[in-house]
């Protein structure tokens, strides 16, 4: 009876060993397929931006290419104006003109001349209201 109830403990304490050792397993292989996953995101990030330059590349050189054998026309050395540009122009020197005069009226209504003119108006309204007050 005596070496049945130690064989029993010893099974007892076996079964836990190894319920621990396979509880630490698990935790560890967890904690390895997470970094992984980790890992594998980055991977995958690092080699989005690798093929987004092998593209820009592959992009750059095809218009340079297109520019030198002149197919493309770089558009910093042209010289004809286009209807766009022209219209672009004209509504730059109108809305120049449009601001000299909202200067030049704004000069003169800041003149000497015109605020006298203003406060003569105004004394003229306040004499007119004490009038009929």
């Amino acid at each position: 009876m005596e070496t049945q109830t130690e064989a029993f403990r010893l099974r007892k304490e076996t079964l836990k060993a190894e319920y621990t050792w396979a509880e630490a397993e698990t935790r560890v292989v967890e904690a390895v397929s997470g970094v992984g996953e980790e890992l594998g995101d980055i991977g995958a990030a690092v080699q989005r931006a690798t093929n987004r330059t092998e593209q820009l590349r592959a992009r750059s050189s095809a218009l340079d290419d297109l520019m030198a054998s002149g197919a493309l026309d770089n558009a910093t050395l042209a010289t004809e104006a286009d209807d766009v540009r022209i219209e672009l122009e004209r509504i730059g020197v109108d809305r120049d003109v449009e601001n000299d005069l909202k200067r030049l009226k704004d000069k003169l209504l800041a003149s000497p001349e015109a605020e006298d003119e203003r406060e003569a108006g105004t004394r003229r309204a306040e004499s007119g209201g004490e009038s009929s007050a």
